[in-house]
């Protein structure tokens, strides 16, 4: 009875391993999901588009901002940036700057430090690589206060 059982749950692990693992395969193969987000416009105006982005927990992404002002605007998204797992920011476009805050300046228990602002001057380009792990909704906004007012804020929803 005992080695039946034994045999069966083998078989049953088998099974579920099988297409798993096909999955992880099909989403390592596919790469991540890029999403695009403009700061800024050609024509200098203080947008966000789009100002809602729509992203499930425990799916990979890569973020694109873009920066096609004149101006430097900061991306300023710090509760986000505590409830995702950050693999990489990358700069490919102009200057950018990455900073840097521990989590426990938002109340959260410290592990690694994250993102609390990255600086994109004119021009700019930055893709920041991340998985969601916690569900919310999350503001985002250019970090100077007057182009905040004047527009350039949003909301990230993870589900």
């Amino acid at each position: 009875m005992f080695k039946q059982l034994t045999i069966v749950i083998a078989a049953l692990c088998a099974s579920l391993a099988v297409p798993m693992g096909a999955q992880a395969a099909a989403t390592i193969e596919r790469g991540p999901i890029e999403v695009v987000l403009r700061f800024g416009s050609a024509t200098d105006g203080f947008e966000l588009s789009p100002n809602m982005l729509q992203l499930e927990t425990g799916k990979p992404y890569k973020l694109v901002i873009t920066n096609p002002s004149s101006t430097t605007h900061y991306i300023t998204a710090p509760e986000f940036a505590a409830a995702v797992s950050t693999r990489k920011v990358e700069i490919t476009g102009g200057n950018v700057e990455r900073k840097r805050f521990l989590r426990t300046k938002l109340g959260i228990a410290p592990r690694l430090p994250v993102i609390g602002e990255i600086e994109l001057r004119a021009g700019g380009k930055t893709e920041w690589y991340f998985t969601g792990n916690d569900a919310g909704r999350f503001p985002i906004e250019c970090g100077i206060p007057a182009h905040a007012q004047a527009g350039m804020v949003g909301m990230i929803i993870v589900d």
